[in-house]
């Protein structure tokens, strides 16, 4: 064999380019399969916190409801016992709806007063 003669290719030189492409679609494969894993992952997750969120809507309703029945039961006997708070809070609430009602009859006496005096400045001579 002369060094002047190229050589010819071999037929190994195919096989790496075969091996990538085997290899790259094996990784294809494993990164869909960890997406797959990762989507039934927060799947779950996401499921969990709805069946939390679903338990403590539950339990407030329930409180509610205790509380509401509690509340009416007490009314309704007349031998439950009315907390002093509830009270206070009644009568605060009945004074801020009649200090609003003076604070309006307030106002408009006040412009009336003021539409006087202008009507007696104006029709003073």
């Amino acid at each position: 064999m002369d060094d002047d003669e190229p050589m010819a290719p071999e037929e190994d030189d195919d096989e790496p380019t075969a091996n990538l492409k085997d290899d790259e679609e094996e990784e294809h494969q494993s990164d869909i399969e960890h997406q797959k894993e990762d989507h039934l992952e927060l799947e779950k997750a996401r499921k969990e916190r709805m069946d939390l969120m679903a338990a403590e809507l539950k339990r407030e309703q329930d409180e509610q409801k205790k509380a509401a029945e509690k509340k009416k039961g007490a009314g309704k006997e007349g031998g439950g016992e009315v907390v002093p708070f509830d009270k206070f809070q009644y009568l605060v609430g009945q004074s801020e709806v009649f200090a609003h009602f003076l604070a309006g009859k307030l106002y408009l006496f006040v412009w009336l007063c003021v539409i006087l005096v202008c009507l007696f400045i104006v029709g003073a001579p």
